[in-house]
């Protein structure tokens, strides 16, 4: 119960470092907005997010790092939503990066999940309900919730409003701007005093406990139950302990004014969010910086606005006969092989030259049976070993390792290695291979050694389109196939 009670707390106090306040400012109840948008049944709207990241890419070390940080900033993601009610909503939107566009769409229909990534023709399909995963309880429980965290939650030091005429799709919006600033500084004061308020908040407490135990089926005669009156004195005890503590955190200064968070939210007459406009910036402070290999903080820009307001909607579907499921997703090749066009994908481009997501790497030793497949330890059959100058290792390791399929002919004591149009025929002791039918030379022979069918290394990794690299001071042999 006490676990769930922190990660309850936890999630509701980063809602301080956004917006909110449960006092009026002008002549806007912050209350009541926050409350009113939970209200909101049905709307459409568009929102940009950009991460740029801070980095100074002299000090990064590592080149693989860099590249990748250079990947993926800045990033930013583009969507436009249409929430038609608590079961149907759909988004389309765009990743964008430095190499291109992301495309991607998203529909949920009655607890249905599709998902439909860049050229892919077919989406991938989630039930919700296999997950565990009720939008409409989910729901529920935010708005039974929302009116206890919305009371106690404190105003930050800057928050001013202004009256103002905004056009959102050519739609002229008179209503109030709620400017808001929360500083680095500001932050430990924020939270504890957001802690305390709920804490002094018994009615509050109550609805926390009745809707946990409901949630966790705990009856009043169950051990586990909790009364709010025992989370009270608990959390009073806690925040008691921990409130010297505080000026010595602070003090610490893991986290300064430039690590802020400023917004501006247009309300229209109705105390309905229509557009909004915000910054979040984590800075690493320079004490902490020199251990960071160049990372410095994360700019965060968020601009979004919405129309359509309880009006009747219609979500956009995707429509298929054929889809892809999480089970099938464990092979990321079946994902691979719905895209169209794989030339043109940006996102198989990422995925496959960036991320590397496709690639197989073997790692081994002369004469030790230890060896790395895919960062997974191995204990192979026979160990690696040199002859004639040339390596030999396990056949049937090399092909797991290197996503092959191989078959054994007792009769004619010969292997044949299958991987796509690709067939290699390997003969006990014999110095020559067949590959897709043509006879090639090999500069040591295949063997059984002890049962093992042991092949020369390099060439079955190049005929599987495999570098092979060898560091002569460990006798180390990596293989990389992408």
């Amino acid at each position: 119960m006490r676990k769930k009670l922190v990660k309850f707390i936890a999630s509701a106090s980063i809602a301080v470092l956004t917006l909110a306040g449960c006092q009026a400012v002008g002549n806007i109840n912050l209350n009541e907005m926050l409350l009113k948008n939970l209200e909101m049944k049905s709307s459409e709207s568009t929102q940009s997010i950009t991460l740029d990241l801070l980095i100074d890419e002299t000090k990064v070390s590592d080149p693989e790092v860099l590249r990748l940080l250079q990947l993926f900033d800045p990033l930013t993601i583009e969507t436009h939503t249409i929430y038609q009610d608590q079961e149907n909503l759909s988004i389309e939107g765009n990743v964008i990066l430095n190499k291109g566009n992301i495309p991607f769409r998203v529909s949920i229909q009655e607890n249905v999940l599709n998902i439909k990534l860049d050229n892919a023709w077919k989406p991938i399909r989630i039930e919700m309900d296999e997950l565990g995963v009720d939008r409409s309880i989910q729901e529920d429980y935010v708005k039974q919730l929302a009116p206890v965290l919305v009371r106690n939650l404190p105003n930050p030091n800057t928050i001013s409003v202004q009256s103002e005429t905004k056009t959102i799709q050519d739609e002229v919006v008179n209503g109030n701007t709620v400017h808001a600033e929360i500083y680095g500084t500001e932050i430990p004061d924020l939270v504890f005093t957001f802690v305390k308020n709920i804490a002094n908040d018994l009615a509050g407490l109550e609805q926390i406990v009745t809707l946990i135990n409901n949630m966790e089926g705990i009856e009043p005669d169950d051990e586990d139950f909790f009364s709010a009156t025992q989370l009270q004195e608990e959390l009073q005890q806690e925040i008691a302990e921990f409130e010297p503590q505080l000026e010595e955190l602070k003090n610490e200064n893991f986290i300064d004014d430039n690590t802020y968070v400023k917004t501006d939210i247009f309300l229209d007459y109705l105390l309905q969010q229509r557009k909004s406009s915000t910054e979040i910036m984590i800075v690493v402070p320079e004490e902490f910086q020199e251990d960071m290999e160049g990372f410095a903080g994360v700019q965060i820009l968020i601009e979004s606005e919405m129309w359509n307001v309880n009006q009747p909607l219609k979500a956009n579907t995707i429509k298929s006969r054929l889809y892809v499921t999480p089970d099938e997703l464990v092979n990321v090749e079946s994902f691979y092989d719905t895209l169209d066009n794989k030339e043109e994908s940006v996102l198989y481009d990422v995925l496959v030259n960036d991320l590397h997501l496709t690639r197989n790497e073997i790692i081994l030793t002369l004469d030790e049976p230890d060896a790395f497949i895919n960062d997974d330890y191995f204990y192979l059959k026979e160990a690696p070993y040199s002859k004639d100058g040339r390596a030999l290792a396990p056949l049937t390791d090399l092909t797991y390792g290197l996503d092959s399929a191989y078959e054994w002919n007792a009769d004619t004591r010969e292997v044949t290695v299958f991987d796509g149009d690709t067939r290699i025929v390997f003969k006990d002791g014999s110095h020559t291979a067949i590959v897709n039918g043509e006879e090639v030379s090999l500069e040591v022979a295949a063997e059984n050694k002890s049962g093992t069918f042991m092949v020369p290394v390099v060439f079955i990794s190049k005929q599987l389109k495999a570098e092979v690299t060898y560091d002569a001071e460990y006798e180390s042999i990596t293989i990389v196939q992408d």
